[in-house]
């Protein structure tokens, strides 16, 4: 399962989606060293020209195409080792199959798809044509996160026996993008709303997937659902999910992108040794403690327990400007591994289960918070496989 590229000296990315993350990650590739962005794509010409503005020499050489069609373009370009897409859900899983089999690496924004169809295919085509999947998933290289699984795999919290993660973050409050083709508040709330069970899980559960090893030794089983109401049609305004894996643990998922709340991914971490917990104010507590002794050491203990990620590649995200350093990391760790030929930190089996949980929550939710099965993305292959690892 653990999955390894031939070493590329230099990594050449096609963009697709130009819009707001789409422009940040130009940002953020550019400033990397052994990169060259070749490819920019977007429905909107406005946004490409924007996008050119921003490379060397404006863009000069680069493949820059507009249209419904023009991320094909792109994918079908020679020279194109990564495939980077920043476009709206619905097209994740279509531009990313049409990339891998036209040997293309791919990095998509999540979620990766938005049915289990769609992420068996991924997967599939993934093995298939040995191409990396690698799913943008930049709350997995939190600091916090980050420290979190090192306590995890250090054996600091014992058992880990639970865990809550969340998405939740009035969007109301997010800016526009003036040549956006539909409006962030607009479809984004629209798509929540009428979704029925919780579109967006992966912020919320891929930090806790890493720190448990899911797939690597225990496995998500099944899934419970419900969506709060707030008008006679029914339509979801709030979703929690309850996650049971095979070895009995637990996992609680919330979404809420519609109440003036606090934005919070709630990052909870239960352990029969320890808690780490990062919203609403950053805990990490050992057994033994007080509630003011961990409050009091959990700044220190930040510190003595930073992930070797975040000692190498965090401390020089922190020097850059423009964006947050999980961003970055992210962004590093992805050209890092391509350019020495290393498994990728989040692999297709990992991308497929997390996104799994957008239909599965929805089916359950639609039903009344019946039961439903996960899938096994791996063939069986989680039962032996080795605890999830950060290759440096």
């Amino acid at each position: 399962m653990l999955f390894a590229a031939k070493p590329l000296s230099t990594v050449h990315v096609g963009i697709i989606g130009l819009g707001r993350r789409g422009i940040r990650a130009l940002r953020r590739l550019t400033s990397l060293s052994g990169v060259e962005v070749c490819a920019v794509s977007d429905y909107v010409q406005a946004n490409v020209d924007d996008a050119l503005s921003q490379l060397p020499d404006g863009g000069r050489g680069c493949l820059a195409v507009s249209g419904d069609r023009a991320w094909s373009e792109v994918c079908d370009a020679a020279g194109i080792d990564l495939i980077y897409i920043c476009t709206g859900w619905e097209n994740h899983a279509e531009i990313s199959l049409y990339a891998m089999e036209r040997g293309k690496h791919v990095a998509v924004e999540v979620p990766a798809a938005m049915s289990v169809n769609d992420c068996r295919k991924i997967v599939d085509t993934a093995e298939r044509t040995c191409r990396h999947f690698f799913m943008l998933e930049n709350c997995c290289f939190d600091p916090f996160a980050l420290t979190t699984m090192r306590l995890a795999d250090e054996g600091r919290l014992g058992d880990i026996i639970h865990a809550e993660g969340a998405y939740i973050h009035d969007i109301s409050l997010c800016e526009v993008e003036p040549t956006a083709r539909h409006s962030f508040r607009g479809w984004m709330v629209r798509a929540y709303i009428e979704h029925g069970g919780d579109p967006y899980p992966t912020h919320g559960l891929g930090p806790i997937c890493l720190t448990m090893n899911m797939h690597r030794g225990d496995r998500m089983k099944s899934i419970v659902s419900l969506s709060a109401t707030a008008d006679p049609a029914g339509k979801s305004k709030l979703n929690t999910s309850i996650i049971r894996t095979h070895l009995g643990r637990t996992i609680v998922l919330s979404l809420d992108v519609t109440s003036p709340r606090p934005y919070s991914r709630e990052m909870i971490t239960c352990g029969t040794k320890g808690f780490t917990r990062k919203y609403p104010k950053e805990c990490i507590m050992f057994a033994g403690d007080t509630e003011e002794e961990a409050y009091r050491l959990t700044d220190e203990r930040k510190q003595q327990f930073r992930h070797p990620v975040s000692e190498r590649w965090g401390s020089e995200a922190e020097k850059m400007t423009g964006d947050n350093e999980m961003n970055y990391v992210m962004d590093m760790r992805l050209v890092h591994c391509l350019r020495e030929g290393l498994p990728m930190d989040i692999d297709v089996y990992d991308a497929a289960e997390w996104s799994a949980v957008t239909e599965l929550s929805a089916i359950s939710a639609q039903k009344g918070g019946v039961p439903v099965e996960m899938p096994d993305f791996t063939h069986g292959l989680w039962r032996t496989a080795a605890p999830h690892k950060f290759f440096l």
